[in-house]
């Protein structure tokens, strides 16, 4: 056992962690469900009080961005010079994504960094036999003394089946997305939309039920999304209010997370009855999706479809629409008019889901804190 790693103090009240990944996969600022995921995750550690580096290689030009006190980016040109930063003691490190080319001599690296712990993240569910292959390769190179860590339950299944272990935690849905009190018994229900405008997210049938629904007087929709041009250089932000469209054009860089949006995203799910997210695959984004849990913890029904972990995560209900999604999601709303208990069972359904899947930020940082001090410990005694 390294002596070196005992202090006169509590060994683990502070720890410095890292998050290593290449440019195009998770990078900070990035917009998306799994680097929402990590950015969160990052976010919460430094608020137990912990510091968090985010060491990004693959990018045009080195430099330092100081998030606060406690959080910091380091943007690497080279794998090399991010195995540099890296070389800085950390406690813990946490693996996103690698070059396969650079996975070899990751592994290398760790048994030379004798006193951290690097863990593996795993953010989707790889969808064939090769892709699992290049996984269970990664996370062999990628972990030492250290423990993986999934997103998804049928991915933590798979892996519990290949005897390898691992560690179930839930994309991290910050406090001010939850809803504490009822929406009311306001006579107008509005229906929601968020998100890309693309066929596997499902927007054409969110467009197609929309138009349907502007027969009603007490159904108010509201779409916030956006498309990418061919080029991919620009996207066209739209906000359909009630079928009244707006359209924006901007430059595809000024795609990034802002603290204020994700604050608008809170305000819009709490102001809306009935989240709707019509997904045909789960392709360009987590699985569970992100939006799924904000809309949860906001004391949202969600109208939404039975792919990959979906109905897992929202739970038995008339709301999974299991068949020809437009005809049957008229059906649904129609019964929510006619009815106000309807909506008001799957409400507090809802609210009894979110809490049993404990997927707060707070409480998802404290369980990886948890985990680490015990992966820590379990190989300073072996």
């Amino acid at each position: 056992m390294d002596s070196s790693r005992w202090f006169s103090v509590d060994r683990w009240s502070v720890m410095k962690f890292a998050i290593i990944t290449w440019y195009h996969c998770c990078e900070y600022t990035a917009i998306g469900g799994g680097e929402s995921a990590m950015r969160r995750i990052a976010v919460g550690l430094t608020t137990l009080g912990h510091s968090v580096d985010y060491v990004i290689y693959g990018c045009d030009t080195a430099h330092t961005v100081d998030i606060n006190a406690k959080l910091c980016i380091h943007y690497c040109t080279t794998f090399d010079d991010a195995m540099t930063q890296l070389r800085f003691h950390y406690d813990h490190v946490f693996t996103i994504y690698l070059l396969p080319k650079d996975r070899l001599r990751y592994g290398w690296f760790q048994k030379r960094m004798k006193n951290t712990s690097f863990h593996k993240w795993v953010l989707g569910t790889p969808a064939g036999v090769l892709q699992w292959t290049a996984l269970l390769i990664e996370v062999l190179v990628g972990t030492r003394n250290g423990r993986v860590f999934t997103i998804s339950p049928k991915t933590t299944r798979r892996f519990s089946v290949l005897r390898i272990a691992n560690t179930l935690l839930l994309p991290p849905v910050p406090d001010y997305y939850y809803k504490t009190d009822n929406h009311g018994e306001e006579a107008v229900r509005r229906l929601t939309y968020i998100g890309r405008l693309g066929p596997e997210k499902g927007a054409d049938r969110v467009l197609s039920l929309f138009e349907g629904l502007s027969q009603y007087d007490n159904v108010e929709t509201a779409v916030y999304g956006y498309r990418w041009n061919e080029s991919r250089s620009e996207i066209t932000f739209e906000t359909h209010l009630n079928g009244h469209v707006e359209r924006e054009i901007r430059k595809a860089s000024s795609l990034r997370h802002k603290p204020e949006d994700e604050q608008r995203i809170g305000e819009i799910l709490r102001d809306t009855d009935i989240l709707v997210l019509p997904y045909r695959s789960m392709a360009g984004t987590i699985d569970p999706p992100l939006l799924l849990l904000e809309a949860m913890a906001a004391g949202c029904a969600c109208l939404t479809c039975p792919v990959g972990n979906v109905a897992e995560i929202y739970g038995e209900s008339p709301f999974i629409i299991r068949g020809n999604f437009v005809p049957q999601t008229m059906d649904m709303v129609q019964a929510v008019l006619s009815d106000q208990t309807v909506l008001e069972r799957e409400r507090e359904r809802v609210k009894r889901r979110i809490l049993e899947l404990n997927c707060a930020t707070s409480t998802i940082c404290a369980t990886l804190v948890n985990q680490c001090i015990a992966a820590e410990e379990n190989f300073l005694y072996v």
